[in-house]
């Protein structure tokens, strides 16, 4: 019994064991187990995939053999004090060896006689640290070097921070100023304007702008200063930071520009951007209502469209044709403060862009600079949007992607740009590694032609790199420079070109290795002579457009005859600027026809071999299929379009929205600028299912949620959305977004509750109809049974006493009694299905069939009826109505058989229902009335024929429909008929060697 017991112990001891290897093998922490010898017994899956090691190789090894780096490391010291001390401890440590280089924390803890070691790589984190540090050292040193004098308040007008340069401005240095406060500094006037303005600014949370006439202690002097809140990460205003600039040389400047003004008008009259001098009109309060046009240049009538014998003298609002004069609270600031603006605006009447200067030359009036900008701005947009389906959509393509933000010296490689360089999947690049790779007979001139591109946007080079393991590769670097509102971009690509340098050398050595290099080729190659026409094809080439080779070669062909029609243009300027010495090869993508029509996208590289006086000879061409890349672009395309018409937001973890698409902004009418940073469920008013907490864990557990909630729109109209969840986690296990996607159902919501309330109605009226259909059965019983017995005595009595008409009429008059009494039975049990149904119970089908044949005992030996049937399955219903069931199907399979009735009744298990037989040798059924003998009062026959009233078979369907299941029927005429009907399995029901 002791032994039992210990062995029962031991086997919980293994789960356990099991439970908690299972639990650490899943967590995302590398996690390992050494014994008192320092030897690995547990290696989890997340230290595996770390450092990429295998635990079946390294258990049972030496710590320090397999991570020799650490022998007299801290490791050693912290291992030996846990094994000695039993007490957990933690540390940071370097460990200084490849492939494991990496900062790591380490916890130790004692586990028995054995340690747990638990690592998680920092380096990240300490490469934060490292960037704060620098960065803070960055914005004193850009402080003290900006160029202007910045200056940091508080709200009471206290200086907190002075740079060099606004001390300067004030004869001191930046220790004479903080911590004191503007009255001490300044005169009355200036220190009351000074605090008025950072009052403003506060105010109105947005950056204030101010030209200022200032005397100085180092001289009169103009001053352009900004002010700009100060606020903590919680959005709180603490205090107001003014950059000051010296202008006083700008400001002689503009005013000697006023006096001579007639010196340059011949200068505004010819420039491209539009100018136009305006008056300002006040009403009798003072306030600007309206601006006068007086002048405008020639650029003005070019860019808007507007004569200027149109616009002189009139009102901009009429001109404009605007109830508010565009613009008039920045102009009359501008005339009131004689302070220039400049800004970028959209037009709404002229549907364009306009970026806007203005200034005051004189009391009253306002001079506008401005170019037309719409072209510019809607570029920058579009960049934006596509550079990340671009990036996406390369990614099946055999090229080399590479991006280079120039100013932040951030370089993003595709892989397989990786790939060309010789660089591992997971290393990331930067400018110097960059320059590392080239090879140093190549390195001049690229930067070269790196330079050359400042100015031509735009750099091709054939050059060679360096590989980790020392091989030299050939590739061609194309780029194009951009600039954009984040500042100066260059996207490019890189094409390995190994292949195709070393088909140029075998070229010049040999016709042979050249043949060789052809045929064998995996890309596209042709040789074209220099009328186009055909001179080889390889094979890849054929296999790529579907044409054989002789058709290629054939003197109808040239390479016009495979160029897509809307590309042969551009096909021609390439070849004669090749023919016209202007280069030596191109690249470009291209429209090809295949032999079945289709347009196959190629990535083509064309040369032109020359002789040795520079005569051209032929073409010879590089083709690489892109046809797969261009569709996966296009279907980008259409998946962006379509993600456009769903309804989507995503929300942080603090529910606030941070991406609201086009579709929520149809569905729920607020603008994404409207509904950006607005807690979701309080700006659609959201109701919830169940509560929200409840609705986050379930998230948070699952990763998913799907449900229905109503919001309410801009408009007040209430929806109803079917609501699908999807959250994204951190690192860390931390919920930081959550996708929502909704679905309007509020019509479906309604034609539910609609046909809810129509359902309720048809039962109120069946229940109404069964009521009045049990009534008229039942209180017909009576007054008939009085008509037949009646009847019946009288046919008795004087049966052979009248006349045979009289016989004939009393004997219909029986025949019809007797036939209504029946019709009125069956009705009464038709409404007795319901009405008086029996709760559902477990019952052996077998004894209702029993008990039907028993019931049927006398007609079944008056017939000579042969019953068989198999085994019979328990079922979840109405004992009594299942009785009747069978008895009705037997009754209907004896009236309708011709000769001695054979009936056979069976059952299987088919999914989740249980399907039963009744198979006969009657007269069988045409297939059109399959349908309509389930029908109430439907016959098939005359009276006269076959007994009946129609209603037994009217009576099974509706005893299998209260059962949840159906009935159908197999038959055609004189072939016999087998009666189905399935009745649904129910997960509680037993099996009936168990019942009985």
């Amino acid at each position: 019994m002791k032994n039992a017991n210990c062995s029962k112990i031991g086997t919980n001891e293994e789960k356990s064991f099991e439970y908690f290897s299972h639990i650490l093998d899943n967590i995302h922490e590398s996690f390992l187990i050494l014994d008192d010898n320092l030897l690995i017994k547990h290696f989890n899956k997340a230290a595996e995939k770390a450092t990429g090691l295998k635990s079946s190789l390294i258990l049972n090894k030496y710590f320090f053999d397999v991570f020799d780096g650490a022998k007299g490391s801290i490791f050693e010291e912290k291992f030996n004090w846990v094994l000695k001390n039993r007490k957990e401890v933690t540390f940071e440590t370097f460990y200084d060896k490849e492939p494991f280089k990496n900062w790591y924390e380490v916890r130790i803890y004692p586990h028995g006689s054995d340690i747990a070691v638990f690592l998680n790589t920092i380096t990240r984190s300490k490469l934060a640290e490292h960037l704060k540090a620098e960065s803070e050292q960055w914005n004193q040193l850009l402080l003290e070097n900006a160029g202007v004098g910045i200056g940091y308040y508080d709200l009471n007008g206290k200086i907190l921070m002075f740079n060099k340069l606004a001390a300067e401005h004030l004869n001191g240095s930046p220790e004479d100023f903080i911590d004191k406060y503007v009255y001490e500094i300044f005169s009355s006037n200036m220190a009351s304007l000074i605090m008025e303005r950072i009052e403003n600014t506060v105010k109105l949370d947005k950056k204030l702008e101010f030209e200022d006439f200032f005397n100085a202690p180092s001289g009169q002097k103009w001053f352009l200063s900004n002010f700009v809140s100060i606020k903590d990460f919680k959005g709180n205003v603490m205090g107001v930071q003014i950059i000051s600039q010296d202008i006083t040389l700008r400001k002689l400047f503009e005013e000697e520009l006023i006096k001579s003004e007639e010196k340059y008008r011949d200068l505004y009259k010819s420039m491209n951007e539009g100018l136009a001098v305006h008056k300002i009109i006040y009403n009798f309060h003072g306030k600007a209502i309206d601006y006068l046009i007086t002048e405008v240049n020639p650029a003005y009538e070019k860019l808007l469209g507007l004569k200027e014998e149109d616009v002189i003298g009139r009102k901009a609002s009429v001109v404009y044709g605007t109830n508010k004069p565009p613009y008039i609270d920045i102009y009359s600031l501008v005339v009131e403060t004689r302070s220039p603006e400049h800004f970028e605006t959209y037009f709404e009447p002229m549907d364009r862009y306009f970026s806007i200067s203005a200034f005051s030359p004189k009391i009253g009036e306002f001079v506008t600079v401005f170019e037309d900008i719409t072209s510019r701005i809607k570029s920058e947009k579009k960049l934006r949007e596509s550079e990340e389906k671009l990036r996406l959509a390369v990614e099946s393509a055999n090229l080399g992607i590479w991006c280079w933000e120039i100013e932040k010296d951030n370089m993003v490689w595709s892989d397989r740009c990786k790939e060309i360089f010789g660089l591992k999947i997971d290393q990331e690049p930067y400018y110097e590694l960059f320059m590392d790779f080239l090879h140093p007979d190549d390195r001049e001139n690229l930067i070269e032609i790196m330079g050359n591109a400042v100015e031509n946007n735009y750099a091709n080079a054939e050059h060679r790199v360096i590989w980790p393991d020392g091989s030299v590769h050939w590739v061609q670097s194309t780029g194009k420079l951009y600039s954009g509102e984040n500042g100066l971009k260059a996207f490019g690509i890189v094409v390995d070109i190994d292949e195709r340098k070393n088909y140029e050398k075998a070229l010049k050595l040999s016709e042979k290795k050249f043949r060789t290099a052809f045929e064998n080729s995996t890309m596209g190659m042709s040789i074209n002579d220099t009328d186009g026409n055909f001179i080889d094809v390889n094979d890849a080439f054929c296999h790529m457009l579907g044409y054989s080779r002789v058709e290629l070669l054939s003197p109808s062909f040239n390479y016009l005859s495979i160029t897509y029609a809307e590309d042969k243009e551009t096909s021609k300027k390439y070849v004669n600027n090749l023919l016209n010495g202007q280069k030596s090869f191109y690249n470009l993508e291209k429209r090809y026809l295949h032999r079945d029509g289709s347009i196959i996208w190629a990535y083509l590289t064309l040369f032109l071999i020359q002789d040795d006086n520079n005569n051209p000879l032929y073409f010879i061409t590089h083709i690489q299929n892109i046809t797969a890349w261009k569709k996966a672009q296009d279907e980008i395309i259409k998946q962006n379009k379509l993600l456009e018409l769903a309804h989507i937001f995503v929300v942080d973890n603090k529910d606030r929205i941070i991406f609201w698409n086009k579709g929520s902004e149809k569905l729920y009418g607020w603008s994404p600028e409207e509904a950006l940073g607005k807690k979701s469920y309080e700006l659609l008013k959201t109701k919830f299912p169940k509560p929200l907490d409840d609705i986050k864990l379930e998230l948070n557990r699952f990763e998913h949620w799907e449900g229905e909630l109503i919001h309410k729109c801009r408009n007040g109209k209430s929806l109803t959305v079917a609501s699908h969840w999807v959250s994204q986690f951190d690192d860390s296990g931390e919920n930081i977004a959550t996708l929502e996607v909704n679905n309007d159902i509020t019509k479906r919501k309604i034609a539910e509750e609609n046909l809810k309330e129509t359902l309720e109605e048809l039962r109120k009226s069946n229940a109404e109809l069964e009521q009045f259909a049990y009534v008229a059965s039942h209180d017909l019983q009576e007054p008939l049974r009085m008509i037949t017995s009646f009847l019946q005595l009288l046919s008795k009595r004087y049966e052979g006493k009248l006349d045979s008409d009289a016989d004939e009429f009393i004997g219909f008059a029986v025949d019809g009694a007797s036939r209504m009494q029946e019709l009125i039975n069956d009705l009464l049990i038709y409404s007795r299905v319901s009405r008086k149904a029996k709760k559902f119970e477990n019952i052996n089908t077998e004894s209702t069939l029993i008990q039907s044949i028993f019931n049927l005992k006398v007609i079944l030996d008056e017939k000579n009826a042969n019953i068989t049937y198999g085994s019979l399955p328990v079922v979840y219903g109405d004992y009594n109505q299942f009785v009747q069931l069978f008895q009705n199907f037997i009754a209907n399979s004896i009236k309708y058989s011709i000769n001695d009735p054979v009936i056979h009744i069976c059952a299987e298990k088919k999914d989740e229902y249980w399907i039963f037989q009744i198979k006969d040798n009657g007269i069988g059924i045409d297939p059109k009335h399959h349908d309509r003998i389930f029908r109430i009062f439907q016959r098939l026959h005359r009276n006269g024929e076959y007994d009946g009233t129609g209603i037994g078979l009217a009576i099974c369907r509706r005893i299998i429909e209260r059962h949840g299941g159906d009935i159908w029927v197999d038959s055609e005429l004189g072939n016999g008929s087998i009666f189905y009907f399935k009745i649904p399995i129910r997960e509680d029901e037993i099996r009936r060697d168990e019942f009985e």
